[in-house]
């Protein structure tokens, strides 16, 4: 393809490889899901062990296959234990409450107040966990 024709441009944004990174993966790995269960597993843990904290909850949205993230709980915990930061492990609870399992999300939770320490870091990390803890009804 010439590097200067850009007619093809309109047929790639389209089609099903889009410009977006999330909707790509899934894309992907809905392809692999066809040819071997077993892989389409790894690949998901793979994925939930690597995503950026903010690209998760779009990922499991996109995704639409909460038993096969589910699987992998321990990763999505240890994500939301030893996050670089708080505040990303809030982005990172947000994808747990997509999934809808109560037990996980108060695991998540408990985290999240154990780290409460390190909200005070910064004002805006200070209100968004309190508005955490109150929209969730969490106890701290």
């Amino acid at each position: 393809m010439n590097a200067y024709d850009m007619d093809h441009v309109e047929d790639d944004v389209s089609g099903e490889m889009t410009f977006d990174d999330n909707l790509r993966l899934v894309t992907l790995l809905e392809k692999t899901k066809k040819i071997s269960k077993e892989t389409y597993e790894k690949a998901v843990r793979n994925a939930l062990q690597y995503l950026d904290d903010l690209d998760l909850n779009r990922f499991i949205s996109k995704l639409k296959d909460n038993d096969a993230v589910l699987q992998h709980k321990d990763v999505l915990l240890d994500r939301v234990r030893n996050n670089e930061n708080a505040y990303g492990a809030l982005d990172i609870m947000d994808g747990l409450k997509m999934l809808k399992d109560e037990k996980l999300f108060s695991e998540g939770a408990a985290i999240i107040v154990s780290r409460k320490k390190e909200f005070k870091k910064f004002p805006v990390w200070e209100e968004n966990y309190k508005n955490f803890i109150r929209e969730n009804n969490i106890k701290e």
